[in-house]
């Protein structure tokens, strides 16, 4: 994952444990620490899958998530989250496009190049091939926080 802090640093940090349930234990750890307080939160299709499901998964597990800015997906707005394909397609799902043709579109280069892809990225977690995964992750961490990078200037 990148976040953002407020004074414009980002920070990396890949978190994949040996089982579901110890991954998401780690990354909300790191969510709810103080020093993410002011982040803001940078996705692809975040709002309307990454979050709800984190969230599911660590209700599933009895997880706390301290941070309310993370948990806030208010719609129509840029405060806590910023996903950018919710801003390319003005906030209608209907007309959104794959993160895929956005990368291509902006000449950023595609992240779904690569050993792993988003469809095998849970056998290869399930075969053990966590280097995989990891290098899967940061490419499509990279190729948002490029999108974002070109289109920061039309969000605020």
């Amino acid at each position: 994952m990148r976040w953002l802090q407020d004074d414009g640093t980002s920070k990396d940090k890949v978190v994949c444990e040996e089982n579901e349930e110890a991954t998401l234990r780690a990354f909300f750890e790191i969510i709810n620490h103080p020093s993410t307080r002011g982040a803001k939160f940078i996705h692809y299709n975040g709002v309307g899958f990454d979050i709800p499901f984190l969230t599911t998964r660590a209700a599933h597990y009895n997880i706390a998530i301290t941070n309310r800015k993370f948990t806030n997906l208010r719609r129509f707005t840029f405060d806590n989250h910023i996903d950018v394909m919710l801003y390319l397609c003005n906030w209608n799902s209907y007309n959104s496009v794959s993160m895929d043709i956005a990368c291509r579109s902006f000449g950023i280069p595609s992240p779904k190049e690569g050993e792993v892809k988003g469809d095998t990225v849970g056998k290869a977690f399930e075969e053990g091939n966590i280097e995989a995964v990891n290098e899967y992750v940061m490419r499509d961490v990279e190729a948002t926080h490029q999108l974002y990078e070109k289109l920061k200037q039309y969000i605020f």
